[in-house]
């Protein structure tokens, strides 16, 4: 599903209630906000990296955008956009980790965890979970950034605990884990600043 039609039209698909009923909320930009790097969902699915956007305003915070990264790292397509990410944990029961997860939701603020999850395939991996909420913004609904990591088995080592309220910066043993670790919290925030840009430039162009 586009985030974006062209290069300036912001979609944005509104989950109401159980049943998924949508309907797409459309804000155009000006052109002479338009990035030079092209639309904000191009931009997004040539990260290296996982994302995923969810939307806070609607019943039980359903995916609205994953890109390119995340369908490669856990086999989900298009398919699996409106409904909650916790479809990814299957079976495993996560609690500690779900619960920080819930609550930084609810108190609109950051946290970081790793999940246990499988791939649409069957197969296991721990999720490195850096959640951040983007904020409320003219013109979008109010959303959550996703970003997310595969940890090596030597990592899964390193740590060897599920981390929460801490996060696995403060679990990590070794000083070149701690390092790879920071650098992947600095990556999301560069995308989570990308995001909130978006949106204030979104703010900034007069209704039409």
């Amino acid at each position: 599903m586009p985030m974006m039609t062209g290069s300036s039209v912001f979609v944005f698909r509104d989950i109401e209630g159980k049943t998924g009923s949508v309907k797409d909320k459309r804000q155009t930009m000006d052109d002479r906000f338009n990035l030079a790097l092209g639309s904000l969902e191009e931009t997004l699915n040539r990260v290296l990296f996982a994302l995923t956007l969810s939307n806070l305003s609607a019943e039980d915070a359903p995916l609205i955008f994953m890109n390119s990264s995340f369908k490669d790292m856990t086999g989900c397509t298009d398919a699996q956009l409106g409904q909650n990410c916790r479809f990814l944990q299957a079976e495993f029961p996560n609690y500690e980790a779900r619960a920080e997860v819930r609550l930084a939701l609810r108190e609109r603020r950051r946290t970081q965890v790793i999940l246990k999850n499988r791939r649409m395939d069957g197969s296991v991996f721990r999720n490195f979970l850096l959640l951040e909420y983007i904020g409320s913004y003219r013109g979008f609904p109010e959303l959550a950034l996703g970003t997310q990591f595969v940890l090596s088995k030597d990592e899964e080592d390193d740590l060897n605990a599920v981390p929460v309220k801490d996060g696995p910066l403060a679990q990590a043993q070794s000083a070149a884990l701690r390092v790879r670790l920071e650098r992947r919290r600095i990556a999301s925030d560069s995308a989570v600043r990308l995001l909130q840009s978006w949106c204030v430039l979104n703010e900034l162009t007069p209704e039409p």
